[in-house]
């Protein structure tokens, strides 16, 4: 039987979670999920999220939608400007605020599901071993505490960095 450790890798912009997992995914029985990625996937596929971001940070006008998040309105899910809306969300706590409950939910069912299969492949995998593992499973994301992810994780690494003026 196989044991899987999930580990949460959380705080804030430039805090080194993103070189921890890098650093974690060429070890062995290491898997990462990170949020961001599953976020960009959400984004393409789910017409509810496009619509609630469009109402919330979009201003509408006659001939289309300005602030540059969308930059062709015939193909929103494919021209979806993720660089702009971090514009917009990053320099502002109370849009990022909104940005991150509009997508919470639906970002927290993705999870699940991924954790899921993750689980499920490893069972199966393991069925056809006569040994046990351990394996890790790694979550990158800034808002694992925020959006009650750590409720499905063991263990929370929380990353932050010192700024030392000599």
């Amino acid at each position: 039987m196989s044991i899987l450790y999930k580990i949460g890798v959380t705080g804030n912009i430039c805090s080194g979670k993103s070189t921890l997992v890098k650093y974690m995914k060429k070890k062995p029985n290491c898997i990462i999920l990170n949020l961001d990625e599953a976020v960009h996937q959400i984004y393409k596929r789910n017409l509810f999220i496009e619509n609630s971001i469009k109402h919330n940070f979009c201003t509408f006008k006659k001939i289309g939608i300005s602030n540059n998040i969308y930059t062709n309105n015939e193909k929103l899910f494919q021209q979806f400007n993720r660089k702009e809306l971090g514009k917009i969300v990053f320099d502002d706590d109370s849009k990022l605020s909104t940005l991150n409950s509009i997508l919470r939910n639906e970002l927290k069912t993705k999870l699940l599901t991924d954790i899921e299969k993750i689980e499920f492949d490893l069972y199966d995998k393991n069925n056809q071993e006569t040994f046990s593992k351990k394996y890790f499973l790694f979550v990158e994301g800034a808002i694992i505490i925020e959006a009650s992810f750590h409720v499905k994780i063991i263990f929370i690494i929380l990353m932050f960095k010192f700024i030392i003026n000599i």
